[in-house]
């Protein structure tokens, strides 16, 4: 494509100027910017470093607290001179007294759950002749 400027003369040579500083730009760029799987791996590395080092502070943490709670309960127990948890009891939680209620019970109240709750009892209906007896098949045929 071709420009036309205002004095009537193409604009041709603009363009090959324009294409050769562009061209110029990706080379020197090119030489400087490492290549995409170079910079993928380096992304990789990085984050296997960064994981590896979460991993041993997380390994460092865990097992850190479990030393301290592992000693405190033995210093506890030897001063005090009984164990510190004692299962041999229950722990003295009536579970008649507790109640709890679901965070979805409010779809169980109907506006009739007073009916549904209070059903009649079945009673057996009196002065009701017997019913017959079922017939029985005739495997004599």
């Amino acid at each position: 494509m071709t420009v036309r400027r205002s004095d009537g003369q193409d604009g041709q040579d603009g363009q090959d100027g324009l294409r050769e500083l562009i061209s110029r730009l990706r080379r020197v760029e090119s030489a400087v910017i490492p290549s995409f799987p170079a910079t993928i791996a380096a992304a990789r590395l990085q984050t296997r470093r960064r994981l590896a080092r979460r991993g041993l502070w997380l390994y460092g943490a865990v097992s850190t607290a479990a030393v301290v709670v592992v000693t405190g309960l033995t210093v506890r127990a030897w001063f005090i001179g009984e164990p510190a948890l004692d299962w041999s009891e229950p722990l003295g939680v009536q579970l008649s007294a507790v109640s709890w209620e679901s965070p979805t019970d409010f779809l169980l109240k109907t506006p009739d759950d007073v009916a549904l709750r209070g059903l009649p009892q079945l009673v057996r209906l009196r002065n009701l002749p017997p019913a017959p007896p079922a017939p029985v098949p005739d495997t004599n045929d």
